[in-house]
């Protein structure tokens, strides 16, 4: 699955997240969460608890919905 995403992708623990910009959309959006590093340097969730919680555990469904969020964040 990270080969097919296109983009560089860093999974971290919440006791691993050192970055205040990160900690800070961690705080705001809750956990888990996916954030996305913007061009202009900011983060941004891609995908809330909300919405991993209908992955439910599954590594398919997840892509699915990171797939569904990209494309729907680029039109």
């Amino acid at each position: 699955m990270i080969d097919r995403l296109g983009v560089p992708f860093l999974l971290l623990h919440r006791n691993e997240v050192t970055d205040a910009a990160v900690r800070e959309q961690v705080a705001e959006s809750g956990l888990p969460v996916v954030l996305a590093l913007d061009a202009d340097g900011s983060w941004r969730t891609v995908l809330g608890r909300e919405v991993l919680r209908r992955a439910d555990g599954s590594v398919a469904e997840f892509e699915r919905l990171l797939a569904a969020q990209a494309v729907s964040s680029s039109g």
